[in-house]
């Protein structure tokens, strides 16, 4: 499409493919298409100014948002987010509307600004029901199941859960149902059942490596190694934590790199010191702060 359209010198239809392209190499979650994705968002930007189409403006500005957002500069990610937001409320084009509230609201919840993302999140499940997009919702519901707990509401937090893995298993999204097991792990673990929690960690681990998806398994995995340490199992903990974390320095791709490394830093840190390795937990704590 984008060769035909610089061919036939279509200005409209250039921008659009450099658009679809932008978000085809973002949905690789792969750090090496993070260049792509940044070079055709910041093209069809330029064109989409030009030429006066707003739509591809709207979009572009979103992909923008989410190269910073790979690259842990959460602040310009909002901002072009936020911007594409406006945009896009203005003219009526939902499908963006539901995407920067999706990840607005994600981001709210990674600084505990809880209050602040579950209302984000809200707004992008209605608007991507409206506009019958079925993965924004199924996003919006588990970033606002996460916002719950960490708020303590946990019976609110359990009701959200319950309704995404329902609807991820009638739409056979697989992954989704793996990363909501994983978070309902995490719930138990926030209940102190530790045992409860790494049969739920423990069958999203399954999920993710069956249907090959490292972010639901290596998430369920770090959630693993946390739980065998409050189990009293801190040498299992031990080796479960640093294998994730080869994996995560190895092959982890954006916002999941950044933050995976610091969960692991943590809980490395809390393994090592239950070890008696004070020096090591130190380095490792002073990474999680980085």
């Amino acid at each position: 499409m984008l060769a035909m359209a610089r061919e036939a010198d279509d200005r409209f239809a250039e921008a659009q493919a450099l658009v679809d392209l932008s978000l085809t190499h973002w949905l690789f979650f792969s750090s090496e298409h993070a260049p792509l994705t940044k070079s055709c968002a910041e093209e069809a930007l330029r064109i989409g100014r030009e030429i006066g189409d707003e739509e591809v403006v709207a979009k572009s500005l979103s992909y923008v948002g989410l190269v910073y957002q790979v690259e842990g500069d959460l602040v310009r990610g909002d901002e072009k987010l936020e911007e594409s937001l406006r945009i896009s409320e203005a003219h009526g084009f939902k499908d963006a509307i539901a995407q920067d509230l999706t990840w607005l609201g994600a981001h709210a919840g990674w600084r505990a600004e809880f209050h602040k993302a579950i209302p984000l999140c809200r707004r992008a499940e209605d608007t991507a029901r409206e506009n019958h997009d079925g993965l924004s919702e199924l996003l919006g519901l588990a970033f606002r199941c996460l916002a719950l707990i960490g708020l303590g509401e946990y019976g609110q937090g359990l009701a959200v859960i319950n309704e995404g893995l329902t609807k991820a298993r009638d739409r056979e999204t697989v992954w989704v149902v793996g990363r909501l097991t994983n978070s309902l792990g995490w719930l138990y673990q926030e209940l102190g059942d530790f045992r409860r929690s790494i049969e739920l960690n423990r069958e999203s681990q399954e999920i993710g490596h069956r249907v090959k998806n490292q972010n639901v398994e290596l998430s369920a995995l770090i959630n693993i190694g946390y739980d065998h340490f409050h189990l009293g199992e801190t040498d299992k903990a031990l080796v479960v934590l640093q294998e994730s974390l080869v994996r995560v320095e190895k092959s982890a791709f954006g916002a999941h790199r950044w933050r995976w490394a610091m969960h692991l830093a943590t809980y490395l840190a809390e393994a090592l010191l239950a070890l008696g390795r004070p020096e090591q937990a130190l380095l490792q704590a002073e990474k999680a702060l980085l």
